[in-house]
């Protein structure tokens, strides 16, 4: 399978020094059955939460332009983890 190429996501990236380095993350629910909630608060990925549960890791509230930059992360970690993620 072809990997996929997003290059208006890629400029949008290119054009910040450090953007992976700008993220803060906050822990928002934390449980005993293996389920987190992050939500990520500032940069680039601001306003998106990430919900990993033992069985599929959904992303929400992602603009478009996140789910391009995330979306080839997105496939590495499914394939690495055996889990589906989805876009919400």
């Amino acid at each position: 399978m072809n990997s996929r190429k997003y290059p208006i996501a890629l400029a949008h990236l290119k054009r910040r020094e450090r953007p992976w380095d700008e993220l803060s993350l906050k822990v928002k629910e934390l449980g005993s059955t293996q389920h987190a909630v992050l939500e990520l608060s500032r940069g680039l990925l601001a306003g998106v939460e990430i919900e990993i549960g033992t069985n599929e890791i959904t992303i929400k509230h992602a603009t478009a332009v996140q789910e391009r930059l995330l979306a080839q992360r997105a496939d590495a970690l499914a394939r690495r983890l055996g889990r589906s993620v989805r876009f919400v």
